[in-house]
């Protein structure tokens, strides 16, 4: 970590303490601990890297094996699973219905909008 980004977290928190020992001396609300040296926050924000690293790296680890999928030449898919990617969920249906102004959207079923989006695109033309 750079000397001036554990300059910068110490100000913060040193201002932080200040604050808060002025709230406390007011009333008796206080709802984290500071940490007392400048390790404490180190090891804290290392802490908070490290799960966000695993999070970021697992969703990127999740979007290339997609993308490496995808662009398999000669990746037979059954025509039934190819044809159930390109139909819009009941949720697509329904914001696309809300972009047009369908009234009664949200009691149709998700044929029920699917024929009300067609027709209000239609009549859109």
């Amino acid at each position: 970590m750079s000397q001036v980004i554990r300059v910068r977290i110490a100000q913060f928190y040193a201002a932080r303490a200040q604050r808060t020992s002025t709230q406390q001396a007011t009333s008796r609300r206080y709802t984290r601990p500071v940490p007392d040296r400048l390790d404490d926050v180190e090891e804290i924000l290392d802490r908070h890297a490290r799960r966000l690293a695993r999070e970021l790296g697992g969703m990127i680890v999740e979007v290339g094996e997609a993308l490496r999928r995808a662009g398999e030449p000669g990746a037979s898919e059954p025509a039934a699973a190819s044809a159930r990617d390109t139909d819009p969920s009941k949720g697509d249906l329904y914001r696309e219905a809300a972009r047009l102004g369908v009234p009664g959207r949200s009691k149709m079923s998700k044929e029920q909008l699917r024929t009300a989006v067609e027709r209000a695109k239609q009549g859109r033309r």
